[in-house]
């Protein structure tokens, strides 16, 4: 396991052939949980459109300057992510 990048909030690593980004938080726990997994795509917004149409529950997909992303929910309410970057 290698750091690929680092950011304000997160830190991206290399792990075998592809990057994991970690995001870190510094607010307080919520009932929301506070580790999730974050999965890459490379057409985010067919991911997007994918779930939308399969009736999960997303968020809007938004953008942090470096990364452009969505939240969206198992049938159990935990969080998972999808993101993007160049």
């Amino acid at each position: 396991m290698q750091e690929y990048s680092k950011e304000d909030h997160y830190v991206t690593l290399n792990i075998g052939e592809g990057n994991i980004p970690l995001t870190e938080k510094g607010q307080p726990v919520t009932n929301e949980n506070s580790t999730y997994p974050i999965f890459f795509s490379s057409n985010l917004e067919d991911t997007y459109k994918g779930l939308t149409e399969k009736g999960v529950k997303v968020s809007d997909i938004q953008k942090d300057g470096l990364n452009t992303f969505f939240t969206f929910y198992d049938l159990d309410g935990k969080k998972l992510q999808v993101c993007f970057w160049e």
